[in-house]
Parts: structure tokens; C-alpha cells; sequence
């Protein structure tokens, strides 16, 4: 079989295949005269990761017919950092907004605030402008990133006290991550990044981690209340960045076939972030949690702390600010048809069931 094929993998064909279906249709003659291994440490202790690194990884020895193998693992030492990846490891299974340290437009490629929902961020990346602006990203920093997927939209707060306007924020010990950090302090609050088991007594306020997350790490029993909608964290995306030189010595058809693997595993994490999300807002609701709508003032201002606080630290540290230009410009574009579309649809139904909207 020769390289073309390996280029018409599909999401379907490298999601539901078996072993003995992938081997004999990707088992080319160039992939099968060498074997690789790839050594990719996670960005940071999160079960998402760690079972989203197993899956991919079992997605791509098969695939290959175990010609190319991802060891995934936490054994690489040192490999949590950023400039680990081509040294410690070939490369991080990580949300990146946990290097805008390093550079801030890394956050755009995981979760901005007041920004792209999950589906539109896939659009953005895969099919859009936002993929040519990733590269260009990628290329300054030496890395490769590929989608890997998403583990689903978070409420924007949880509180110890009620949030009835943008004052309420200012001088409270917030927990947040990525570019948040920045938007919270551009609001007045002191925003601070912890492990979920170490908030109870340190955070007034504590960005959702998704809902799931948050129950496991019972952050109900100390935060009774529960803002939504999203404006911290509309998504949060998983991402495998790889080392640049690494990426570019790999077969085109290894690296098709890494590729599709990599989208079969977002489609998987997508939908299962939707079950796994609705499970636990239903044992939400069931607790004594007050679920609140956060007044559109609040959501005002963070958008506007989004957008002012975020411009100018692009521009001032990134090495690729026009990702930024380029995030913005597909925003205002997709918000358009998305609120005729998906949302709208959602809120009519859900008034028409007789539920919250």
C-alpha cells in the first residue's frame, strides 16, 4: 500500500477500527522498515490526561500495526515544563495554558476568556485561520502542536459569598489559570493558581475545573454558590505539542497517521465530556449548591478585562501576536452564526421543555 493511502484515514476508520483492520489498511511498506518510539510526558497531574494519553496511545500501535508507539508516561523527569519537550521527552500531552509564562498566546490554544466555545475552537484550529497561526506559533517556539481534544466547558466561578456586581471581585483571593489569571487582576482580584485539594481555606473564589473535577475534588462543601455562564473558561483544550525537529524527521505517512489518531481521540474526549458534565450537574443540583445566573455586568466586565488585558500582553511578550488578531477576527465571525444556531436552538428548547434556559 503506499503513502497516499495512509493520507485517507478517516475520524471514523481510526476511531472504531481494530487492530486487524487499521494493521492490514496502514501497515505500509514505509512504515513497516522501521519503528518509532516518541516519549510524551503530561503537562501536569490531571486523570484527563493520563487517560487520554493511554487511548492515544493504544489508538496508534494498532493503528501502525505497532510500528510507531507513544510511550506516555510521568517517568520522563522534569517533563512537566515547557522547555522539557525535546530534552526530557519528545513532547507534552497538556493543556498549554499552563505556559503563558513562556508565551501568552499558548493560552489561545487551550481556553481564552470570553472566548471560542470547544466546537468553535476545533473549527478554528483544524479548518480555519487559527491553524496556519498555530504553526506559525509552534514554528517560533520549536514545537509541533496537534489537537488531542477537549475536556468541555466550565461555569465561571465558584463562591464562599454571592457575586452581584464587578466590586464584589475586587481584593478576593480568586484560584484561576492560564490567561484568566490575568483577566481576574485586571478586575481587582488577587488571582493565584493551586491544586484543587489545597483551596479550601486560601481561594474566596475558585474557577471550575469542570464539574466533574469539582465534585471529585469536593469543592461544593466549601463554595455554595455557583455562577454560570462561562466567561472564564468557555472550553479548555488538550493538546500533544511535540519537538519541531522531531515531528519534521517522521514519514508523512507517520505522521498522517498521528494526525488522525490525535482527531479520533478529540472526538472521543469531546463527546465524552458532554456525558461526563451532565452526570455530575445532575448531582449538583441535587446538593444544596445555589446555581446562579452571573449578572450581565459582571460578564461585561470580564470581556472587556479580556480584551484589554490580553491585547496588550500578547503584544508585548508573545512571539506570535497576530494570534491574537487572528483569535479576535474569528471570534466576531463564528459568535454570529453560532447565536442564530446552536445557542439559539439549546435556549428555545429549553424553555419549550419548561426548563432553565
Amino acid at each position: 500500500m503506499t503513502e497516499k493511502a495512509a493520507h485517507s484515514l478517516t475520524r471514523r476508520a481510526a476511531l472504531g477500527a481494530t487492530g486487524a483492520l487499521v494493521g492490514s489498511a496502514l501497515a505500509s511498506p514505509a512504515l513497516s522498515q522501521s519503528r518509532t518510539n516518541l516519549r510524551i510526558g503530561f503537562g501536569s497531574e490531571n486523570p484527563a490526561l493520563e487517560a487520554a494519553g493511554a487511548r492515544l496511545a493504544q489508538r496508534v500501535q494498532i493503528a501502525s500495526g505497532g510500528t510507531i508507539r507513544l510511550t506516555v508516561g510521568s517517568a520522563f523527569g522534569g517533563t512537566r515544563e515547557f522547555n522539557a519537550i525535546g530534552k526530557a521527552s519528545d513532547g507534552l500531552l497538556a493543556f498549554s495554558s499552563d505556559w503563558v509564562e513562556t508565551d501568552p498566546a499558548f493560552g489561545l490554544y487551550c481556553s481564552c476568556p470570553f472566548g471560542l466555545s470547544a466546537r468553535e475552537f476545533e473549527a478554528w484550529v483544524l479548518h480555519e485561520s487559527g491553524k496556519w497561526s498555530w504553526e506559525a506559533l509552534g514554528e517560533a517556539h520549536g514545537i509541533k502542536g496537534l489537537l488531542v481534544g477537549d475536556v468541555g466547558p466550565a461555569p465561571v466561578m465558584w463562591s464562599k459569598t454571592p457575586i452581584r456586581s464587578v466590586a464584589d471581585l475586587a481584593g478576593k483571593r480568586v484560584r484561576s489559570s492560564g490567561l484568566g489569571l490575568q483577566v481576574l487582576s485586571g478586575l481587582g482580584a488577587t488571582a493565584f493558581n493551586a491544586e484543587a485539594r489545597r483551596i479550601g481555606r486560601q481561594a474566596d473564589m475558585t474557577e471550575s475545573y469542570g464539574l466533574a473535577a469539582d465534585l471529585q475534588a469536593r469543592v461544593p462543601s466549601g463554595f455554595s454558590h455557583l455562577y454560570t455562564p462561562s466567561a472564564l473558561k468557555p472550553h479548555s483544550a488538550v493538546t500533544l505539542s511535540l519537538d519541531l525537529p522531531t515531528w519534521n524527521a517522521l514519514s508523512e505517512s507517520a505522521k498522517a497517521l498521528i494526525e488522525a489518531c490525535c482527531h479520533a481521540e478529540a472526538d472521543a474526549m469531546m463527546a465524552d465530556s458532554v456525558a461526563r458534565e451532565m452526570r455530575a450537574f445532575a448531582d449538583i443540583k441535587r446538593s444544596r449548591v445555589k446555581i446562579e445566573t452571573l449578572d450581565q455586568s459582571v460578564f461585561d466586565a470580564i470581556a472587556k478585562s479580556a480584551f484589554e488585558t490580553l491585547e496588550a500582553d500578547m503584544n508585548a511578550r508573545s512571539k506570535w501576536a497576530d494570534a491574537w488578531y487572528d483569535y479576535r477576527a474569528f471570534l466576531e465571525d463564528v459568535t454570529s452564526w453560532t447565536s442564530i444556531g446552536e445557542s439559539a436552538f439549546s435556549i428555545a428548547r429549553a424553555r419549550a421543555m419548561g426548563l432553565d434556559a
